[in-house]
């Protein structure tokens, strides 16, 4: 025992020993490489030493020493971010398969000469196949293990190719094998193709044999093929190969399998006319059903089933079950609403946030889809329908902070109010469409108390984006307000102007009552909304038409023209007077430039007023100049004195500019137009007119 502990002793010295002697030989291959004395220094050293003596070796200082001792640590190099191209490492990867093809391609021409001079008969042919399927995979495997691995990996999945090829001709043109032998021996090329992917961990060896997998029953040939049968193999080989790629952690193969289930099924359906479609449709429900499963279980990785193919799931589900019989359809729809809804609240329950989230979008898509599937006579019920489901989405969103949920009630509710306010005008108080609007602005209303009430709190968004969300709300009244009221004036024996003064004078008289909106803590941007929507009927009111119908309905017109413009006056007014709440600062800024359009705004209602009393009353055109041209020089003459009195410098220039412009007219127009005796009254008229007020412009 003693011998064993002083070898152990001696081995434990020798170790230590040469580990001081790599230490000592790093440290003086780092002395090499980098000088441990500055320029300065050794200048210092060598004028204090004498040249002759010899000298000795002195300890370096500590601080010298140390620099010496330690190797300066070197700079790793900044590898650079872009990814470069190896273009001989893709030409190993992609070299072997694409001269794979070439070699298979070479068979099958040097197999079409023996066949053409009978030195090759069928069963050779077979034999030689399937012998070719051994060697391929032996020389793959062989290959594989030798590191060569893309070479390994074409060949082993030109094994599986040429096994499914040969089995193939021996089924479908020799007769040699029936359909299930022939089932068998694909199945057999298949098996062992994924088992050599799951040995060699190799995904594309797993997908290409997924790829033959789901074209196996399309290779074999039956007079009668059974839906049933073809069903339970796609769903078992996709059950199957879905557990491959959990296990082995494979995204892509689940991917590929998920999209060759539904081409596969789709594939079929088109080729056959058995008329089996609740068969298929029933295998993609037990497909969707199982994989819902697996994702709310958990046994599901993130890498390998993400969110957007849970999504994916579901579309194709409801994309199958039209295959169901129309009267079967609102069974199978609100089943899967149910299950959806019922496992969203189980992850409540279990606080499990992001899973909950998830589910509760689509369930808001199942319930739509389930609303859909009813066979209503009157088809604006879906409509309805979809706008109270679509609201009760948002408000269990807003309140439990569901931004998902949001997403998908938020899609469903704008294509429907889209709809009502584009395609749904209410023409009779009692009707369906009246209804519609009268349910989509209470939503509305509904969704705004819900707002304020959740989303500051739950999603941060400020109350000044909520109070301006409202001016939507105040649009879409507006236009439901308007709507209304062409009904209500159409009960009414009018014209048609009289009809068009009516709508807008009720307009006004609502616009006008959001101007005290902002007495309310959120209704400023109501105000700003309102007053812009009056400064926008100042056209309307200018373009609409008299047509001249009854006295009594003309002068109906020119008091509510009379109304607006006061309105506009009065508000103008108290923008002067720093009174008006909207906007004051900015509109008093702007005031010049708000009295010369308020001025050419009267300006033009003078002479819509001064035609149209004309018009009405068939007043001859000799006094109707005489009558426009004296109008004109008042107008101008107010012009003048206002801007004078209040100094108001282009109301004058505009004034005096008029007063140019009136007399123009006088010279040029009422002169040839009108008859001599007019002419001279207008003229008489005019000049003592004009001499009175340059009377009173020298007196001030």
């Amino acid at each position: 025992m003693d011998d064993k502990y002083q070898l152990l002793e001696e081995r434990v010295q020798k170790l230590e020993s040469e580990v001081k002697a790599l230490k000592e030989q790093t440290n003086r291959n780092s002395f090499r490489e980098k000088p441990f004395y500055s320029q300065k220094n050794y200048d210092t050293w060598k004028r204090n030493t004498p040249s002759n003596i010899e000298r000795k070796a002195t300890p370096l200082p500590s601080n010298i020493e140390s620099k010496a001792t330690a190797p300066n640590p070197v700079k790793p190099m900044q590898k650079s971010l872009e990814p470069t191209l190896d273009l001989e490492k893709v030409l190993i990867q992609w070299m072997p398969r694409v001269f794979m093809i070439i070699l298979l391609i070479g068979l099958l021409w040097g197999l079409k000469i023996g066949m053409d001079n009978g030195f090759i008969t069928n069963p050779i042919r077979v034999i030689l196949g399937y012998s070719g399927t051994v060697l391929l995979a032996w020389l793959g495997y062989k290959q594989y293990i030798n590191s060569r691995h893309a070479l390994g990996l074409s060949l082993i999945g030109g094994m599986v190719a040429l096994g499914m090829v040969t089995t193939f001709a021996a089924h479908s043109l020799y007769q040699f094998f029936g359909v299930p032998f022939a089932l068998i021996i694909n199945l057999v090329f298949v098996v062992i193709g994924i088992f050599l992917s799951h040995k060699l961990k190799s995904e594309t060896l797993a997908v290409f044999c997924a790829f033959g997998a789901f074209l196996i029953p399309f290779l074999l040939e039956s007079t009668s093929p059974s839906t049933l049968f073809f069903c339970i193999y796609i769903l078992s080989l996709f059950l199957a190969l879905f557990y491959l790629s959990l296990r082995e952690n494979h995204k892509y193969t689940f991917y590929v399998i998920f999209g060759l289930f539904h081409i596969t099924l789709f594939t079929f359906l088109n080729a056959t006319v058995n008329n089996q479609e609740t068969i298929i449709a029933l295998t993609v429900l037990i497909q969707h059903l199982f994989l819902l499963l697996m994702f709310v279980r958990n046994k599901v990785s993130v890498q390998v089933f993400s969110e957007v193919l849970l999504y994916t799931n579901f579309l194709f589900g409801i994309g199958w079950l039209k295959l169901f019989n129309n009267s079967y359809e609102p069974y199978m729809y609100g089943g899967l609403a149910i299950i959806y809804i019922g496992l969203a609240l189980h992850s409540y329950k279990q606080d499990r946030t992001s899973l909950q989230s998830v589910l509760s979008a689509i369930s808001v898509f199942a319930v739509g889809v389930f609303l859909l599937s009813f066979n209503f006579v009157e088809q604006r019920m879906y409509t309805l329908l979809l706008v109270l489901e679509s609201t009760l989405g948002l408000w269990l969103a807003f309140q439990f902070k569901n931004v998902r949920m949001i997403c998908t009630s938020g899609l469903i509710y704008l294509l429907t109010s889209l709809f009502i306010v584009t395609s749904q005008p209410v023409y009779e108080f009692f009707s369906f469409e009246h209804m519609l609007w009268i349910s989509f602005l209470t939503s509305l209303m509904v969704l705004y108390v819900a707002g304020y009430r959740y989303l500051p709190k739950h999603f941060s968004l400020r109350i000044k984006t909520m109070d301006i969300s409202l001016t939507v709300g105040q649009l879409l009244f507006l236009i439901y307000f308007g709507m209304i009221l062409q009904e209500l004036v159409s009960y009414v024996d009018v014209t048609y102007a009289m009809a068009l003064h009516l709508q807008l004078f009720g307009l006004f008289l609502l616009v006008l009552s959001f101007y005290k909106a902002y007495l309310w803590s959120h209704g400023k941007y109501m105000s700003y909304v309102g007053f812009a929507v009056i400064l926008l009927m100042i056209p309307a009111f200018l373009l609409v038409p008299y047509l001249y119908g009854s006295h009594l309905e003309f002068i109906a017109m020119l008091l509510i023209e009379l109304i607006f413009l006061a309105t506009l006056i009065y508000f103008t007014h108290l923008v002067w007077k720093k009174k008006f709440t909207i906007l004051e600062k900015k509109l008093l800024d702007k005031f010049g430039s708000i009295i010369i359009s308020m001025q050419i705004i009267i300006f033009l209602f003078v002479n819509k007023w001064t035609f149209g009393i004309s018009a009405q009353f068939n007043i001859s055109s000799d006094y109707v100049y005489f009558i426009h041209s004296f109008v004109l020089l008042f107008f101008a003459f107010a012009s003048t004195t206002a801007g004078r009195k209040f100094s108001w410098r282009w109301v004058r220039i505009l004034g005096v500019i008029l007063i140019g412009v009136t007399i123009f007219k006088l010279f040029f127009i009422d002169l040839v137009q009108v008859s001599i005796v007019v002419r001279a009254i207008l003229f008489i008229l005019v000049g003592i007119t004009g001499v009175w007020y340059s009377r009173t412009l020298y007196q001030k």
